[in-house]
């Protein structure tokens, strides 16, 4: 039989265990969920960037030579941290005509947004454009079309 004492003092020694341990996890907790989310252990939070037209019922859909349209495109950053984005606006024929609309780059911290208004003027008349928007960076393009005029 085991003497009472000794039941006594592996309780008090358990006890002093298992709150010293208690407060090292709590003292340690971000290192250890920061070691837990490198072994991929806990839920991360999905990381994307979104990329729009605002207005997309009234994106242009006519080419009208020499004559200057506007659109208006939003980039929403969700990746967890700051981002710079290179963008492109093209616009590309079916005939082979292609014309770079805009180039730029821009910083968004995590949950801001940007929106940008492209102003631009297709020199000549052709059957069916295609403008579209890369974010270079994200591989992440969206495009609308453009018909020709009939003469």
């Amino acid at each position: 039989m085991v003497k009472p004492w000794l039941q006594k003092l592996v309780l008090i020694l358990t006890f002093i265990f298992i709150t010293m341990f208690a407060v090292a996890l709590y003292v340690k907790q971000d290192a250890i969920y920061e070691q837990l989310k490198v072994w991929k252990l806990v839920p991360l939070p999905e990381t994307f960037t979104e990329l729009y037209f605002e207005d997309h019922l009234k994106l242009p859909t006519r080419i009208i030579p020499e004559e200057e349209q506007t659109f208006k495109f939003t980039v929403h950053n969700l990746e967890y941290t700051d981002m710079e984005y290179p963008y492109t606006v093209k616009a590309t024929g079916a005939d082979g005509y292609q014309q770079v609309l805009q180039t730029g780059t821009f910083v968004l911290i995590h949950d801001a947004y940007i929106t940008k208004k492209i102003t631009y003027s297709i020199g000549e008349n052709h059957d069916r454009v295609k403008v579209e928007v890369n974010l270079v960076n994200k591989k992440q393009t969206i495009h609308f079309w453009l018909n020709g005029v009939k003469e």
